[in-house]
């Protein structure tokens, strides 16, 4: 529309390099198209700014509007039974190996304790003890692969202490990481998850439904992780509990619009004097107790959340009249075109987990550092993963996008800081981090 060449619908389903790719590639996808059906729900009315991405700008149903349960189940991030069943299984088998092992009490943190895991949630739990906690990690290690031989155990950082990471392998082939943390005094999100669940009160199915419609448009929109300056899942949840108390007629899609509608009004509450102070915007009172948990965002990140919450606030609004789709909201965003900064480690296979950590470790300096230099940056956190070796080597990379680049100056004292925060990196992997300011 506007444009001078004509334009022909079409529906993209991948892209090849030029010249097709390897022998065969174009084959091979000719062989998979022509086994796909599925059942189109809706139109999707898409447009840019300039060269940026496509938003999905409206929603036009085709037929009966479909469920938000149906949508959310079309985004791949849901549980299915069965591995909702094992996640159960496991932490069953952790918690009785914890409670052999001399804990006095183990408790389920996080999503999985919330009762709102996605497909991609990692399992939290705490046990309380009265030992030191280093040979007790130890020890509980060895009683846990007894349970799960086939799982792959490591002692890592958390925070000032430490903690047991799991790897387990589901019978479906997901990929399950749990963290088990251990002390004297309740780990982080204990007493939250309780109040959580205390203010649902009498219908909390439907606001778990809600929740997980939340989390699975942030993770989606990729502002899901607290370490790289959005909210993690204990604050999403608080969010929603607070929005879910103030509703007249509560349902999990009023529930998903009132937080998008909470985001998109409290743009303005920035508070700090200086460049790359943290975010503390208006969508919590000054008297709520969870309002410290909107402490982690960063000035641009969220910014970037608000312009996220604006655009599908809309197509919440047309769906909640039954004159939308929801899946229009449950898109997946891909990498920021340029221009953008991109941070790449190339780990041993089995070295993913301490890779992502030391990134999580220095993501709110490199963030502000990019904010000082004036690039409003905006971080994808979820790793795009590449093969790079038979032997087992793995690419794992992050993107940033920036509204602008940074002066030459700037970008290279940040490429001086990271080169020196790279001793730290995992050993034997290799970091790269560079700046395309242009369309390539």
């Amino acid at each position: 529309c506007g444009e001078s060449r004509p334009y022909t619908p079409h529906l993209t389903l991948g892209r090849l390099p030029r010249g097709g790719g390897e022998p065969g590639t174009r084959a091979a996808w000719a062989e998979v198209v022509g086994t796909l059906d599925w059942t189109p729900d809706a139109l999707f009315l898409l447009a840019r700014e300039g060269r940026g991405a496509f938003r999905v700008r409206a929603a036009l149903p085709l037929g009966p509007q479909r469920t938000l349960q149906a949508s959310l189940d079309d985004t791949g991030l849901m549980l299915s039974p069965g591995e909702a069943l094992e996640r159960r299984a496991v932490v069953a088998g952790l918690r009785a190996a914890c409670l052999s092992a001399g804990a006095s009490r183990v408790e389920v943190l996080g999503s999985e304790g919330l009762g709102v895991a996605l497909a991609v949630s990692d399992v939290d739990l705490w046990a309380e003890i009265d030992a030191p906690l280093e040979p007790w990690l130890e020890g509980l290690s060895s009683l846990v692969l007894e349970s799960f031989p086939a799982a792959r155990s490591e002692v890592v950082p958390a925070g000032d202490s430490e903690q047991l990471r799991l790897h387990l392998e589901l019978s479906s082939g997901a990929l399950l990481r749990v963290d088990l943390q251990a002390g004297r005094s309740a780990a982080f999100g204990l007493a939250e998850v309780a109040t959580v669940l205390s203010q649902a009160g009498e219908d909390l199915p439907a606001f778990r439904l809600g929740l997980v419609a939340l989390r699975a448009w942030a993770q989606l929109r990729q502002f899901d992780r607290q370490a790289f300056g959005a909210l993690g899942g204990v604050a999403w949840a608080a969010l929603a509990a607070h929005v879910w108390s103030g509703l007249e007629v509560r349902s999990p899609q009023a529930l998903l619009t009132g937080v998008l509608e909470r985001i998109a009004a409290g743009g303005q509450a920035l508070t700090g004097g200086r460049s790359g102070t943290s975010a503390s915007p208006s969508l919590w009172s000054a008297s709520e107790p969870t309002r410290d948990l909107a402490a982690p965002l960063r000035p641009s990140v969220w910014r970037a959340l608000r312009h996220e919450a604006l655009a599908a606030l809309p197509l919440a609004r047309a769906a909640l009249e039954g004159q939308g789709a929801w899946s229009g909201l449950l898109l997946p965003t891909g990498p920021p075109l340029a221009p953008r900064a991109q941070l790449s480690l190339e780990v041993e296979q089995g070295q993913e987990s301490a890779a992502a950590g030391w990134v999580a470790s220095l993501a709110q300096e490199l963030l502000r550092r990019l904010e000082v230099a004036g690039g409003q940056p905006r971080p994808y956190p979820i790793p795009t993963r590449s093969e790079v070796d038979p032997a087992g080597r793995l690419e794992l990379t992050w993107w940033i996008g920036l509204r602008s680049p940074p002066p030459a100056s700037e970008w290279e004292r940040i490429t001086s800081w990271l080169d020196r925060a790279g001793v730290h990196a995992p050993p034997g992997s290799t970091v790269t981090f560079q700046l395309e300011s242009a369309l390539q």
